[in-house]
């Protein structure tokens, strides 16, 4: 079953009691959540536990059943949708960003694998003026984040095992971050970094004048538009998912339908994905 959907809860007879209602997962749509969670303390019998982690993290507990819904920040694969339920809540793009006096101002998806495989180590062969080194920054095994990027840029972490793709690899000289607010601080404050991050978690900071830049991929700029219509080249899911099993979840999810759940999506700027039923 595979619905897409913006939702809000608003059942008036509390599903779980005074059971606690376990989310864990991505750390992009963790914030939404704890948003979200003193009206889920106030309306509902339940006491919310919500927990960061990563994507992949958040499958693995609820594939033995520690929780009852992953957050998975990325497009779930086949397997994945015959073995859980899932709703699909709303979209992401992954920017490229640079720190904000780095006079490099756009960058192509050949450039941009390049760099992460590690054939372009220096700046200058991107803009003459910037003769430094390029600190590049990935993610951590686990963190959908990384995942969509591995698939768009053709290549996967040296410290994979399970050869998921037969890409090469990213360079070893990467630096490993967890959060998307880790890439956002790394690259503020080393002048010759690069990194990929959340727009969404960007846009977080846009109050904290973190010296940051987005680079356009392959002149396109990744606004709510071009992430609406998948004209960026990177856009991404924002997926619940539970146990087929779980009838509880499942009837609670039925009933999540509300704008304030829309309001909350965009104030965190993502965008929310139109109900449909499939």
């Amino acid at each position: 079953m595979h619905k897409i959907l913006s939702f809000i809860f608003i059942v008036s007879l509390p599903l779980f009691g005074a059971v606690k209602l376990h989310l864990a997962g991505s750390t992009t749509i963790q914030p939404i959540f704890e948003d979200l969670k003193p009206y889920m303390q106030k309306n509902f019998d339940v006491s919310p536990i919500i927990e960061g982690g990563g994507s992949q993290k958040g499958l693995e507990m609820l594939g033995n059943n520690m929780i009852d819904i992953a957050m998975v920040s990325r497009d779930l694969s086949e397997a994945e949708k015959e073995k859980y339920n899932y709703i699909t809540f709303g979209y992401d793009g992954l920017a490229i960003i640079v720190h904000k006096e780095n006079p490099v101002d756009k960058i192509s998806t050949n450039q941009l694998r390049d760099i992460y495989s590690g054939k372009i180590q220096n700046w200058k062969e991107m803009n003459s003026k910037f003769k430094s080194d390029i600190t590049v920054i990935s993610k951590m095994l686990g963190r959908g984040t990384l995942d969509i990027f591995e698939h768009y840029i053709k290549l996967q972490s040296p410290k994979t095992t399970n050869k998921k793709y037969s890409y090469p690899h990213i360079t070893k000289k990467a630096w490993e971050a967890g959060a998307n607010n880790d890439v956002i601080v790394w690259v503020g404050g080393i002048k010759d970094a690069i990194g990929f991050v959340s727009i969404g978690a960007i846009k977080e900071f846009d109050g904290y004048d973190m010296p940051i830049k987005v680079l356009p991929l392959d002149s396109i700029q990744p606004t709510n538009i071009t992430i609406q219509n998948k004209s960026y080249p990177i856009v991404r899911e924002l997926n619940l998912v539970y146990q087929k099993s779980n009838t509880k979840v499942a009837s609670f999810i039925k009933n999540l339908q509300n704008p304030l759940f829309d309001t909350t999506i965009e104030k965190h700027h993502f965008i929310r994905a139109k109900y449909e039923d499939k």
